[in-house]
Formats: structure tokens, sequence, C-alpha cells
């Protein structure tokens, strides 16, 4: 059945008159509706004062893509084929031929409100009248076009962004990398520039993480360390070449090497030849089917400044000759010419990936938490309900080195309210969490104890010694002895939460010394833990399984979530405060005519 043609809305029309207003503007063709697009293609050339010498050509031909919706709804510059934009620039997708069937290119423009650059003059917010909306955006492509041409459309203090080496939304394999800004000064020290890299493959399909850099003659050059649980999910060890350059790699202004014969280009403006290393490495390479390629540089934070952190550009090779001769030997010069002459000029276009630098002030930079929290060595004891939501929004937000002593085992009641699921029943909960938890921040340093504090291997009992930072999330008078029991090393903050009955209440205590001792916490909360008995005395408890009734602690999951979180912005606030020595507070829920109205604090000390 064939898709009806929507109507051309009157909004549309009253947005396609204004453009006219426009002399740089020249509407080539009535506007039509793609049904594949699902959007109105409105054909038009644009014109513009170019500089000399010209980075943009005078006149460009585009197809404006404009959602039915208007005047919501994308909208949408393409370069056309023929006479239109070939070049990729800031603010502009990866710039491809594209599909054969569609006029168009695959460079649309970026034109939103945060390309500072375009409205550097004014706030300029995108109107959402009929009328002025499709004029906005013709607008800006025209400054655009203008600051192209001069070079001009990163301006200085921008966040720096990549020249695109592939469309975003591919579903092309992934490169995993770890660089922070601390490492950066390690490049200035180390001499190497080129050498044979080593990938492990995950399970995950068609993933790879940078495992080591070594130099031509296999020394170690640099080591990406992963956690365990990422070291061992990797089923193979694959091969490849890596080079570190001091710029990026560009052809020209802001368009990154397609082909081998551009990249060697590119090295060799910069004292490197790819097809010179390729062949003195070549014997290294015939391990793997397809072996990879690392580009690494330097790159700022933001325009104009100097270089931050070091990042890395993946890409495979085609499939490289591995045949033996008749003698059956392996002639690896023979190989090596049979490659350059034939296999990579026969496929010339770089296979480049989608490349991640995952490590953690990457990882976790919509949200961290301060360097005094997430430097910090963790020791948590106890990994129920509380305990694991705490460890998690913890790990979420940058914590490094985290240690779980915990004996008990998940169980199918635990699903109201753990962070674990229905494949952790009968397991322990401190293993298990401590395997989700790697998943979660690839270089997490990271162990689970399913033991008590006080049986704790000897092999282990260090990291829970020296650990900076102590939290005991059980509410359990035995386990607060045992940690007061325990023999601590130096001094540290020792942290105790704990939630009420329906968790309608937090509980927060810290001592800062080298011992832990518990009682003035329960004599600052003797009242209010002796009303919580009485209204726990006069509430029926859920019963859980059948048989011998055994009572459960009543509270919602997301009652919990958000005492957790609560306890942790208690603790980042508590560990910053240096002067305090000790402190107890309770944050409560408060209802105001039977709704949620919020939480409250009261320090007791």
């Amino acid at each position: 059945m064939i898709a009806q043609q929507p109507t051309l809305s009157e909004d549309l029309r009253a947005g396609r008159r204004r453009i006219e207003e426009l002399s740089a503007v020249r509407l080539l063709a009535p506007i039509w509706w793609r049904a594949a697009s699902k959007a109105w293609v409105l054909p038009c050339s644009i014109s513009i004062q170019p500089t000399q010498p010209a980075r943009i050509p005078k006149t460009t031909n585009w197809y404006v893509l404009i959602e039915q919706a208007y005047p919501q709804g994308s909208i949408k510059f393409y370069p056309a084929k023929e006479g239109g934009l070939e070049t990729t620039h800031p603010h502009q997708r990866l710039n491809l031929p594209g599909p054969p069937d569609i006029p168009w290119r695959a460079g649309d423009l970026c034109l939103q409100s945060r390309v500072r650059a375009l409205g550097r003059f004014s706030s300029d917010p995108e109107p959402t009248s009929p009328q002025d909306r499709l004029l906005w955006h013709f607008i800006r492509a025209i400054r655009w076009l203008e600051l192209a041409d001069r070079g001009e459309l990163l301006a200085p203090g921008d966040p720096f962004e990549l020249p695109p080496f592939e469309r975003p939304l591919d579903d092309k394999p992934l490169c995993l990398f770890l660089e922070s800004e601390n490492d950066l000064l390690e490049w200035t020290e180390i001499k190497e520039r080129w050498g044979i890299a080593r990938f492990g493959r995950l399970d995950h399909p068609d993933c790879w993480i940078a495992k080591e850099l070594l130099s031509p003659d296999l020394a170690p050059v640099k080591t990406f360390f992963w956690n365990s649980a990422w070291e061992g999910s990797t089923s193979a060890i694959e091969s490849g070449l890596w080079f570190y350059l001091e710029n990026i790699p560009l052809v020209t202004e802001w368009q990154v090497p397609r082909s081998w014969d551009e990249l060697n280009a590119v090295l060799q403006r910069q004292d490197r030849s790819f097809y010179k290393s390729f062949s003195q490495a070549s014997k290294h390479l015939r391990s793997t089917e397809r072996p990879l390629l690392l580009l690494g540089f330097p790159i700022p934070k933001s325009v104009g400044d100097a270089p931050a952190v070091v990042t890395w550009q993946g890409a495979r090779l085609p499939p490289l000759s591995n045949k033996r001769n008749t003698r059956g030997r392996t002639d690896f010069k023979a190989l090596t010419r049979r490659d350059l002459e034939f296999v990579l000029p026969n496929n010339p276009s770089i296979g480049w990936l989608r490349s991640q630098n995952w490590d953690s002030d990457q990882l976790f930079s919509r949200g961290k938490l301060s360097n005094s929290l997430s430097q910090s060595r963790v020791a948590l004891i106890g990994a129920g309900a509380l305990g694991s939501m705490i460890a998690e929004y913890l790990v979420r937000a940058g914590l490094r080195s985290l240690v779980i002593v915990d004996p008990d085992f998940i169980q199918s009641g635990n699903m109201a309210r753990h962070t674990l699921d229905l494949s952790s029943i009968g397991e322990f909960k401190a293993n298990d969490l401590a395997l989700r938890l790697s998943a979660i921040s690839p270089q997490l340093d990271i162990e689970g104890h399913s033991k008590t504090l006080a049986e704790v291997p000897p092999g282990s009992v260090d990291a829970v010694r020296t650990a900076d930072i102590i939290i005991e999330t059980t509410g359990d008078d035995e386990v607060l002895e045992e940690v007061a029991r325990f023999g601590w090393d130096s001094p540290k903050h020792f942290i105790s939460l704990s939630i009420g009955f329906r968790a309608k209440r937090l509980f927060c205590y810290h001592l800062k010394g080298d011992r832990f001792t518990f009682q003035p916490m329960l004599d600052g909360l003797k009242s209010v833990l002796d009303a919580e008995r009485n209204e726990a005395s006069q509430s029926d408890f859920p019963r859980e399984g059948v048989g011998c009734w055994h009572p459960v602690f009543p509270a919602r999951c997301d009652d919990i979530a958000l005492q957790a979180s609560t306890a942790v912005k208690w603790l980042e606030s508590t560990i910053q405060n240096e002067a305090k020595v000790t402190s107890l507070a309770i944050f409560e829920q408060q209802e105001a005519a039977g709704q949620f109205s919020g939480i409250s604090r009261r320090d007791l000390f």
C-alpha cells in the first residue's frame, strides 16, 4: 500500500515565503515530499562573498529537509551532490557522498543555538513561530558558510571537538582505550613514536580494548590498566600498529585521511611513515586476520588551549596475505610486498572504528565526586539494599578503589530493593556486587569478600585495614562491635549509615580517628530509636515465604534510594570538612497534607 503524500501546511508555506527575503538564497525547485525521509525537501543555493584564498565556493547547492510537524520537528541542511560542499568542516557531520539514491551528501550542518560561533554577537535564541523558524535556520546556514570560509567556526574558548572520523550513528566496531590528563606528561618522556599494539577482543561482538603498546622490537612502552573483570572478559589477543603524533592527523583543515595513501602523506608530515612501519612490523601482524591501527595525538579541552589529554583513534586494516610458500615456510618479505602492491591498493579506504576513552575521568564526567572522596580507598561493610545503592552511586560518580565485606547471599526477597538481579540468587552479595560494579567502571580497583570482617583472609585483610574511609551500612550492633575490635593501622574516617523504620529516617554517624567507637552514636540516638521501636511494635511486618513466619524489614525501593542518595551527599560534605572530628545527623522524610514534601536534617552533634 502506497502511503498518501501529506498536504503542505500553511505554516510551512509561510516559512518558505520568508526565505524569499534573503538575497543570498535562491530556491531551485518547488518543495517536494520524500516519504523515505518523512520530510519535505527544499532545493536551494546559497551564495556568499568568499575570502581569498577561498575555503568555500561562492555558491553552493543544498537540500533542506523539513519535518511535516513544522514549526516543530527538525530542519536539516545537506550539501547537494551536484554543486554542493564536498569538504567537512567543524560543526558538520562527516560529509561523505551518502547513498546513491538521494541527491544530497551526508554532511548536514549543526546550526543549533549551542554553537557559540554562529551567535557570538547576540544570544540568538531559536524562534518557534512558523514565520521565523525556517528563516532563522537559513540565516545561520549563511553565517556558517561565511565563518567556514574564514576558518572561524571554532571560536576560542569553545569546547574542543574532534574532526569526524566516522558517522556517529554507524554500527561500527568499537575500540576502547584509557587516557587521563595525568598521562599526557608520560608521553613527553616516551621516546618511541610507533610500534606494535596488543588488543583484547571482548566477548561483545566487534569490540576491542587497547591493552599495551610495544616498541618495534617488542619492548614495553605503555600499558592500559583495566580491572580484572575487563581483563578476564577478553576472548583473544590481537595485534596491530600504533603511532603517536604531535598533531591531529588532517589532510586538509578539518578532513581526516580516508585512504592509506592519504594517511601515509599525513604521517610523513610528522616524520612517520605508514608504509615503512607496516613493512618493518609485518611479521608481528600475521597472527591477526585483520590487524588494528591506533593513532594517538594530544587534544585540548577548549579551542585555543594547551593540550590536556591524549586521544586514540582506531582503524582496521584489510585482511593481510598469510600463505606459506611451496616449502611450507612463511616468507614475510614476499607477503609484505604482496600487501603493499595488491592488498592495500585494492582496499584503499580506511576502516575507521568508533573510538572512545573509557578512563574514569572521561566516563563519569557528567557528574563526579570531589577528589577527596573519589581518590580515597573505601571499605564497605555491608552489601545489603542500602550498601549496594551507596556503592553504586559512589562508583558511578568516579570512586576508584573499593573493598566490599558481607557474608550474606542474595535471596528472592532482596529483589524488592537491591541493585543485584535474579541472576544472582544464591550467590554471595559481596562477590556479585563487585562484579556488577567492575562492569560499570573498567578502572575500578575492587574486591569482594563473602566473609565477616573478622574472617577476611590474611592475604586480603590489608586492603581493608589500609582503607581511608570505612562505611558500615548494616544497622547491626554485632557488626559495629566487629568494626570497633578490628585492628586498624592508621587514622581514618569511620562512617556508620543506617535507616529507620520503613526507611523514613536515615542515621549518619562520623568519627575521624585510629579506632572506632559507636557508643556516642547510640547515646545520641536513644530517644529516636525508642520511638522507632514503639512505632515498629504497633505495625504488621510483611511475611516472606511460606511455613514458619519470618518477618522482614519493610521499606520500599524508592525510600531506600532516597536515603542512599542523601547518605552519599552527606558523606562527601563530611569528608571535605577536615575540621570536624565527629558528627551525628538524622535525615527524615517530611509530609504535608499527606504528600511527600522533602527531607529535613537535624544535627545532634
